[in-house]
């Protein structure tokens, strides 16, 4: 079943119930969530301002296909409609939660178009889900069980490399200034 978003102003998407949608205020919900009460983000025609616009009516219906393109931000332009790239599965329940999911996956391709910068790193010429991704979601007890540590040792290395580097500026600049020869 997909859900058709239309705005006041005309725009529209068409995606699954369980596909995020970026919203006012509400940051990102799954399309069948949901009300004429949102907004939605929308580009102006010459896609230079993105604007929250009111939704105009919400429908359902039977679609054949699914298309779930991976980009490096998380989101794409559908008929200048803001969506996310990703939607409820396994692998998590919000928008945020799927993104650094992925990270491994953003920074493999980074690093890949750094050392091999004509290729693409996950290009595959068959249809269908690429071999990375079915394994993560195969894998995601283990991923979403890995995921919380990681990313609180993370913000840990963070906090105390910024603390490191306040010490430092702090301490080169006390040296310039000569403060620590007042207390001599």
């Amino acid at each position: 079943i997909f859900v058709t978003i239309e705005t006041i102003t005309g725009h529209e998407i068409s995606v699954t119930g369980n596909h995020f949608i970026r919203v006012y205020k509400d940051d990102y919900l799954p399309a069948d969530k949901l009300t004429v009460d949102h907004s939605i983000y929308v580009y102006n025609d010459n896609h230079t301002t993105l604007y929250p616009v009111q939704i105009k009516s919400i429908t359902t219906s039977w679609k054949k296909g699914v298309y779930n393109p991976f980009t490096l931000s998380g989101t794409i332009l559908v008929n200048n409609v803001l969506a996310s790239c990703y939607a409820v599965g396994k692998m998590g329940k919000t928008h945020y939660r799927k993104h650094s999911a992925f990270l491994p996956l953003r920074l493999w391709y980074k690093i890949s178009k750094f050392i091999f910068p004509n290729q693409e790193p996950y290009e595959d010429k068959i249809q269908g889900v690429h071999w990375i991704l079915d394994w993560m979601v195969y894998h995601h007890k283990i991923i979403n069980f890995i995921h919380y540590p990681i990313l609180a040792l993370s913000l840990f290395v963070c906090t105390e490399l910024a603390m490191k580097i306040g010490n430092f500026i702090y301490m080169r600049a006390a040296k310039e200034l000569n403060i620590f020869s007042k207390f001599q």
